[in-house]
Formats: C-alpha cells, structure tokens, sequence
C-alpha cells in the first residue's frame, strides 16, 4: 500500500509493501516484516538546460532490526528521448542506468547495480518499461 504526491517539479511518496505481514502465512514459522519506505525528488527545468531535466531523488528504507538504508540518484532526461543516471545505496552498492523513450507513452530503462560490499545478491542486472498515460512523455 502507498501513496504517492506528483507535483509538475516534486513529487514524494510512502509506502509499506507488506502491510499484512505475515497473517496470511500458511506456516506458522514464518516470520515476514514490514518495511516502510519513503520517496522524494525534484524536477529541475531552466532556461539554462531548456532540453535537459534534471532528476535528484532518495529512497529511505527503514525495517524494524535494519539500520536505515538511503538510495541517493541522480538522473538526466534529454529531450524525453533518452535518459542517464546514477546513484549510491548505503553500504550496498553504486547504480546506473540508462534509458529511451520509445515513442510517445513508453519508457525502457536499463539498470545495473554494482555491489560494493559482500552483498549475498552481488551485481545485479534490471529492465523497466513504463507507461504514462495522457499525454505521455512529451514535451511542451
């Protein structure tokens, strides 16, 4: 369950993935938790980068008996054709990615996280494909 504010420059959001928990479990050993995370970012458009937006955002995810994780990213959309970015998890692992808008409601985005410490998942690879509805990506 979450919830999400999206403004045209900021947008952030929470949500909690599992809210049941682990009422519905079949086995009574189980033991599921509930993270909650929290989101926000801001859209940069200036005169400046008039074909450029600038994207920084943050993940935090907190999980009783976790420490706090933070994702920190920063991407860059030129001209809604195409996107890059990175970004850093704490203690866990630098992000990149890299993305094209295909035509005028899709976006693919391709993604690589590079673990940087003895992560039990390592490098991991991952593809996004959203859809934006109404006027799609397009620029005004």
């Amino acid at each position: 369950m979450g919830f999400l504010f999206n403004h045209a420059r900021f947008y952030a959001g929470v949500s909690a993935p599992n809210i049941l928990g682990d009422r519905l479990a079949s086995q009574d050993d189980l033991n599921l938790s509930n993270p909650t995370y929290g989101y926000f970012g801001y859209r940069f458009y200036s005169d400046i980068f008039e074909e450029m937006m600038i994207k920084p955002n943050m993940l935090i995810r907190y999980e009783n008996g976790a420490p706090l994780q933070a994702d920190l990213n920063l991407a860059v959309s030129f001209k809604n054709k195409f996107e890059i970015g990175t970004g850093y998890r704490t203690s866990a692992s630098l992000n990149f990615l890299a993305g094209v808008y295909l035509i005028k409601n899709f976006r693919l985005i391709y993604h690589y996280n590079l673990a940087t410490n003895d992560n039990p998942l390592g490098n991991t690879h991952g593809l996004l494909l959203s859809y934006r509805f109404g006027d799609g990506y397009a620029i005004d």
